[in-house]
């Protein structure tokens, strides 16, 4: 198999990899793999399987989406907009 070395990768690309990385259970580097492989080879398939009770910024962070519970200039994401996401995911 081949070796990648990815030079000037900046800090905030980075600790987002860890964060994708830790809420997938996997290391950084087989976090990055899947990530490339998954670009390369899109499935466009999406598997939502049940594992459990959990709160949605948890399923959302397993597909690498972040719910933020307030805009930047105020008001509170609706129901409808989490919604779309969702649908948008299904």
């Amino acid at each position: 198999m081949a070796q990648l070395l990815i030079r000037q990768l900046p800090d905030e690309v980075k600790e987002g990899l860890r964060e994708r990385a830790r809420a997938s259970g996997r290391s950084m580097e087989a976090e990055a793999r899947a990530i490339l492989t998954d670009f390369i080879f899109p499935t466009n398939e999406v598997s939502l399987e049940y594992d459990g009770p959990q709160d949605a910024t948890t399923l959302f962070e397993r597909y690498g989406v972040k719910i933020l519970p307030s805009r930047p200039e105020g008001g509170v994401v609706s129901f409808e907009e989490t919604q779309a996401l969702i649908d948008e995911f299904a």
